[in-house]
């Protein structure tokens, strides 16, 4: 069992190590607010840090969040020869 554990720890690391790659690829405040977000940051904090107005949060993220699928549906030999 503990091997089961360990390549499953293996694997969620490989997808963390891959989505911060696809994080540096992103324009900063979109890397930003993504990260902001997945700390559990409040969109009002994350405008604070932004500068940017509170209502504007939402629509950022969800632009933010469609930038980095497209980087994440990219082979991976793609994401390496791009920054």
């Amino acid at each position: 069992m503990a091997t089961t554990h360990a390549n499953t720890a293996r694997a969620g690391h490989g997808v963390g190590v891959r989505r911060e790659a696809a994080l540096r690829q992103l324009p900063d405040d979109y890397a930003r607010a993504l990260r902001l977000r997945d700390e559990g940051q409040s969109e009002t904090a994350i405008a604070a840090a932004l500068g940017i107005d509170p209502g504007a949060v939402g629509t950022l993220v969800t632009l933010a969040d469609a930038q980095l699928a497209r980087v994440l549906a990219r082979p991976p030999s793609a994401e390496a020869g791009s920054s």
